[in-house]
């Protein structure tokens, strides 16, 4: 599902040897994750009865948080797009072919992820009402309910009922509260977000506390906190938290240490060089350093890979403004959602309707930057966290 945090296998972290005959907990996730790419590899050929057989031994082996997940996206890794006739034929077989009555919490499960990835949001939605009604083996996937009424209504309050009632099914599913703190977040309920994520952390060891130390981190770096953030952050990639090296570049940015913020950013792009919020940070400091060429290739390639990355084309917009190529700016000026400029256009009494100049565009695409503080993703849940309106 988009917006998911799973992706690529987490890297191992440096870890005891485990007794002889048994594995080490990084081994045994890096396993399960193995069983979860072949499970994956079954759905896309549409064997679907073995594919989620296989899912069921998983879940039978104690899967961590990271784990269980990834389970909830049964068609690949990544959300990258499958193609559109596949999806409609496993569609048409979860129809037309039921699964044994034991893994029908699996076919639910599915077709909301298909439902989604269709754009069929509505569907998707009072689709996950099914998952409601599964037995508490299967509570992780009512997660998916919470993630929609979070992203796509807007229901914060709704979605934390959602999340805790994962979590009394499976309470080690720790990423349920940090859902929960992202949305006291979004109302603007700042100090129980933190405190939420203060009690996440110290219960976890290894890569968990690592990735929840990243989440965290995120957070203070959206609220402009990035001293904070910095320490977390830092902690967190100590750590193998693997995405923390991006959101760690961002706050040295911010910091003002580019260079550093840098070096981080190409070593963590160099691993993942499909990171979309990666490649929005390290083209805007290439594009403040006045590096032009080197920015455009980051931007360019944040904007061919969807997801309407409007912070690309504000950084994009300002490049090209830059270079005096203004038929460029005003294209990428006119993709930034009309909600957000309208409020700028309000907050800094500027009006493009009647005064249409490039030096306007560029103090408002300016305004969004600074308004959107250590923030770089287009989610449209997360505008209450920095688009301060009336």
């Amino acid at each position: 599902m988009r917006g998911m945090r799973n992706g690529a296998v987490p890297e191992a972290a440096a870890a005891q040897p485990a007794p002889p005959g048994l594995l080490t907990a990084d081994e045994h996730r890096n396993r399960l994750w193995k069983e979860i790419e072949v499970m994956r590899g079954l759905v896309r050929e549409k064997r679907l009865e073995k594919a989620f057989s296989l899912g069921e031994s998983i879940l039978d082996r104690e899967p961590d948080a990271e784990t269980i997940e990834a389970l909830m996206c049964p068609l690949d890794a990544d959300a990258r797009e499958l193609p559109p006739d596949l999806m409609y034929d496993l569609l048409t077989r979860l129809k037309t072919k039921p699964l044994p009555r034991a893994l029908r919490p699996w076919q639910s499960l599915m077709r909301v992820n298909l439902l989604e990835r269709l754009a069929r949001t509505e569907e998707a939605f009072l689709a996950t009402e099914e998952l409601c009604r599964m037995p508490a083996r299967y509570g992780w996937m009512r997660t998916l309910r919470g993630i929609m009424l979070t992203r796509i209504r807007f229901a914060y309050r709704d979605a934390e009922s959602d999340f805790r009632a994962v979590l009394r099914s499976i309470p080690k599913f720790w990423k349920a509260k940090a859902y929960i703190a992202e949305d006291a977040l979004c109302q603007g309920e700042r100090r129980r977000a933190f405190k939420t994520m203060d009690e996440v952390v110290p219960a976890l060891k290894g890569y968990a506390a690592a990735a929840a130390l990243g989440w965290k981190g995120e957070m203070r770096l959206w609220c402009g906190d990035y001293v904070g953030a910095l320490r977390d952050l830092t902690e967190s990639v100590r750590g193998n938290g693997h995405m923390s090296m991006c959101w760690r570049g961002a706050s040295l940015y911010k910091l003002g240490r580019p260079k550093q913020a840098l070096a981080e950013l190409d070593a963590y792009l160099e691993k993942w060089n499909c990171d979309q919020e990666g490649l929005i940070w390290r083209g805007e400091i290439k594009r403040r350093q006045g590096r032009f060429k080197e920015a455009m290739q980051d931007l360019d390639a944040a904007v061919r890979l969807r997801n309407t990355p409007f912070w690309a084309h504000v950084n994009r917009g300002l490049a090209l403004a830059a270079q005096r190529d203004f038929d460029g700016m005003w294209a990428d000026f006119y993709v930034v959602p009309g909600q957000v400029m309208a409020f700028f256009q309000w907050k800094c009494k500027i009006s493009i309707e009647r005064d249409h100049t490039p030096a306007n565009a560029v103090k408002l695409l300016e305004a969004v930057l600074e308004a959107g503080k250590g923030l770089r993703r287009s989610d449209c849940y997360l505008y209450p966290v920095w688009l301060d309106r009336p």
